[in-house]
């Protein structure tokens, strides 16, 4: 039988991999987002320019590029 403290912690913790989860989906949110304006400016994206995009894993981070996609501009303008 499981005690109502148990049962609290096991909510604590699905409660905590929800939060996690949707955090997660955000993230790679904003990183094919940031990806598809990349692509719609600049053209095809190298493997490597992807690949350093879904490394970033700052919200900060990903919202200042998306921001700074609009005036940079070339790929080099960009703290990528």
């Amino acid at each position: 039988m499981i005690t109502l403290y148990e049962k609290r912690g096991i909510q604590k913790g699905i409660q905590k991999g929800i939060q996690k989860g949707i955090q997660k989906g955000m993230q790679q949110g904003k990183q094919e987002d940031l990806i598809l304006l990349l692509e719609k400016k600049f053209g095809k994206l190298s493997v490597s320019v992807r690949r350093k995009v879904r490394q970033i894993e700052s919200p900060e981070k990903l919202e200042s590029l998306l921001l700074a996609v609009l005036d940079a501009d070339s790929l080099q303008d960009l703290p990528l």
